[in-house]
């Protein structure tokens, strides 16, 4: 079977469309991906840095319960923090036991921001010990 010239054009036309299409779907895909990823970063960071400041004006008892209401207004099994004394003793939150991707870090210092698979769920992470060995755990 034979094509016709207008046929042919026709074809390759809608081709073109087809490519431009999909290559522009990529595009906004990984721009899109990228951005989402920048905001939970961001999202984390600002979670830790809001109970640090809390435990600088407050101390443990104020995190602690700060770190409950905040489950309580989640969504079950989708928020995980951790608040742990110097020997690792779980003090309030739901990421237990300790994720093994994120070290516990020296008194006064964070942890860079890591993202790491657990159980087929994909997870980004920051901890921070406070002064005094209370670390605290974002994912």
């Amino acid at each position: 079977m034979r094509l016709t010239t207008s046929q042919r054009q026709t074809a390759v036309i809608a081709l073109a469309v087809l490519l431009v299409t999909t290559l522009g779907m990529a595009s906004a895909h990984t721009l899109i991906a990228r951005d989402l990823t920048a905001r939970q970063r961001q999202l984390v960071q600002a979670d830790l840095d809001g109970f640090a400041a809390l435990y600088d004006q407050r101390r443990i008892i104020a995190v602690r319960q700060a770190i409950d209401f905040r489950l309580l207004q989640g969504p079950k099994n989708e928020i995980l923090l951790s608040l742990q004394d110097r020997s690792g003793t779980t003090l309030a939150g739901n990421a237990t036991p300790w994720p093994t991707a994120i070290a516990i870090p020296p008194e006064n210092s964070t942890t860079p921001i890591t993202t790491f698979t657990h159980n087929a769920t994909q997870y980004t992470g920051l901890a921070r010990t406070l002064p005094g060995g209370i670390t605290v755990l974002v994912l």
